[in-house]
C-alpha cells in the first residue's frame, strides 16, 4: 500500500418511549460528527407513533432522518474501468410514512404511503455518450424525492373459518414507487435511479388431498432504469414469473418438487445478465 486514510465517527444518542393505552410514541435524536467531512455536529431526529383507534385497526406514522458517509471505495477506487470522486459529499435522507393496519383472526391487511427526500445521494453511473469504454463514476445526485404506496392482504381461511379448507392461505400485495429524478437515456445508474416502479405478488397455499399441499406464487414487476447491451442502453421490460411447489408433509418427513419460472420466461432483472429459465428441483427432508 502506498496511501492510507483514517476518519473518526463520534455520535450521541437520546431516545424516549411513551406507552399509553392504545397509543405508543418513540422519539429520539442522534448527534453525529465525522472527521471525514467538514461538517460540525449535526442532529438527526426520528419519531414513530401508533394509535389503536378500534379493536382491529391501528394507525401509525413515522418521521426519520439519516446520514451515510461515502465509503473509501466510492471515494478512491479508480482502476479497472472505475473512476471515483474523492470529493463526494455525505448522503442525507428524510423519510416520512403513514399507514393503517387491520388485524383480526384470519385477516391481516395494511396500506402505507411513504415519501423520501434524499440529498447528495451517492451512486455509480456510466454515461455511454462519452463512448463505449466510458468508466463507472461515483457521483452525488443533488436531490432525489421518492413517493410510493404499499398495500397487502393476507387471508388465512383455516383460522377464519375455524376448520380445514381447500385454500389454506391467500396473500396479495402491491407496491408502487415514483421518483422525480429520471435517468438519462444514455446513462446507467447502479443504485439511486434504478428501482421497481410496480411490483405485484400473489401467493396461494392449497391443501390438495390429505398431506399433499400445493404452493403457487405469481410475481409481476416493472423496473425503471437502463442496462447496457452491445454498447447501447436498453430500458428494462416488465415481466411476470410463476413458481410452484408440491409437497407431501407429515410430522416426520417431507417430500417435495418445485419449479421456478414455470413458464420459462426470458427476462433481465438487474444489469445485463439474462436470468435463468425454468428451474426444477426435488428433495426430501427427514426430522
Amino acid at each position: 500500500y502506498t496511501a492510507g486514510l483514517n476518519r473518526t465517527n463520534l455520535s450521541f444518542h437520546l431516545e424516549h418511549n411513551i406507552l399509553l393505552r392504545g397509543f405508543t410514541l418513540s422519539a429520539g435524536v442522534i448527534a453525529v460528527k465525522n472527521t471525514g467531512n467538514e461538517m460540525n455536529f449535526r442532529f438527526y431526529p426520528g419519531v414513530d407513533a401508533s394509535w389503536q383507534f378500534a379493536r382491529d385497526w391501528k394507525l401509525y406514522a413515522s418521521f426519520n432522518t439519516s446520514l451515510r458517509m461515502p465509503t473509501f471505495t466510492e471515494l478512491y477506487y479508480s482502476v479497472n474501468g472505475y473512476k471515483a470522486d474523492r470529493y463526494l459529499k455525505p448522503e442525507e435522507m428524510k423519510a416520512y410514512e403513514i399507514g393503517v393496519k387491520y388485524l383480526t383472526p384470519g385477516i391481516r391487511g395494511t396500506v402505507s404511503l411513504f415519501h423520501y427526500r434524499g440529498t447528495n445521494l451517492i451512486d455509480w453511473i456510466k454515461d455511454l455518450s462519452e463512448g463505449a469504454d466510458a468508466p463507472w463514476q461515483s457521483v452525488n445526485h443533488a436531490k432525489v424525492n421518492t413517493t410510493g404506496v404499499e398495500t397487502s392482504l393476507d387471508v388465512s381461511f383455516d383460522e377464519m373459518l375455524h376448520r380445514t379448507f381447500f385454500i389454506r392461505n391467500l396473500t396479495v400485495s402491491y407496491a408502487y414507487i415514483d421518483q422525480d429524478k429520471k435517468s438519462e437515456p444514455d446513462v446507467q445508474s447502479r443504485y439511486a435511479l434504478e428501482y421497481l416502479r410496480h411490483k405485484v405478488v400473489a401467493q396461494a397455499n392449497l391443501r390438495v388431498w390429505r398431506n399433499l399441499n400445493l404452493n403457487v406464487s405469481y410475481r409481476w414487476q416493472d423496473r425503471m432504469g437502463n442496462y447496457e447491451q452491445n454498447g447501447e442502453m436498453v430500458a428494462y421490460e416488465p415481466y411476470s414469473l410463476l413458481d410452484a411447489r408440491l409437497s407431501w408433509d407429515t410430522s416426520s418427513y417431507r417430500v417435495y418438487a418445485e419449479a421456478n419460472n414455470l413458464l420459462n420466461r426470458t427476462y433481465y432483472d438487474y444489469g445485463n445478465i439474462p436470468q435463468p429459465g425454468i428451474w426444477v428441483r426435488a428433495g426430501a427432508v427427514w426430522r
